[in-house]
């Protein structure tokens, strides 16, 4: 199968696959990598670049920049145990950052 060929925006002018970078449309965190089939006066699928992102690094989440032009590592504090600064009492942080 033939490479995706696009424009300056984005929109296929010649039919073929494509590798692109998926990411959640609200956190802007990074999904997933997949291969999609453009046909001619398609762009690429919402909440996807063309860039990859970085290597994993512990501690840290990969996410698209707040003007969706790079991706960028923040801090992961997933599953740790926060507390409460007025009660004292413990819980799990369930969020990115």
């Amino acid at each position: 199968m033939n490479n995706a060929i696009l424009n300056d925006d984005l929109i296929a002018v010649q039919a073929g696959n494509i590798v692109v970078y998926n990411y959640d449309g609200e956190t802007r965190e990074y999904i997933s990598e997949s291969t999609e089939y453009l046909a001619v006066g398609v762009g690429i699928p919402a909440n996807s670049c063309l860039d990859a992102p970085g290597a994993h690094k512990s501690g840290y989440a990969i996410r698209r920049s707040e003007d969706l032009n790079s991706w960028e590592y923040a801090p992961d504090h997933r599953g740790e145990t926060v507390y409460s600064t007025d009660t004292g009492n413990t819980g799990r942080n369930h969020g990115a950052g």
